[in-house]
């Protein structure tokens, strides 16, 4: 079954901005798709295309706090820089390159960011 009619059926999810299904958002973001692509490259540009047609910000994170995939409506919202936008990262990182827009103090947020991944 397709990510994008499972998340359909199951939870209801549409392109709020327009009202279309994920899935159609995602072809139509994507364009016509390419023959010469072959399904694993397909599967994760489909799944690209369904994160970026969530109009909310999402951030997906494994148990070891690293990051996975995330939306272009998330890094917007949270003005992360483009090198964020990769998964791979540490979810710390993000955290860390909010706060540093609100303090210096490297102590504090240091603090700040240990005590948001001991409550996550």
């Amino acid at each position: 079954m397709q990510c994008s009619a499972w998340l359909e059926r199951n939870l209801g999810m549409s392109d709020t901005a327009t009202g279309k299904s994920l899935s159609q958002a995602a072809v139509a973001a994507r364009g016509p798709a390419s023959a010469v692509m072959n399904s694993d490259t397909r599967r994760e540009r489909l799944s690209d295309d369904l994160m970026d047609a969530i109009a909310q910000g999402v951030c997906l994170v494994d148990r070891n706090f690293v990051v996975r995939p995330v939306n272009r409506r998330f890094m917007e919202m949270f003005d992360m820089p483009a090198e964020f936008a990769s998964p791979g990262r540490h979810f710390g990182d993000y955290i860390r390159h909010s706060l540093m827009r609100w303090t210096d103090d490297e102590d504090e947020i240091e603090r700040r960011v240990a005590a948001v991944l001991a409550d996550f």
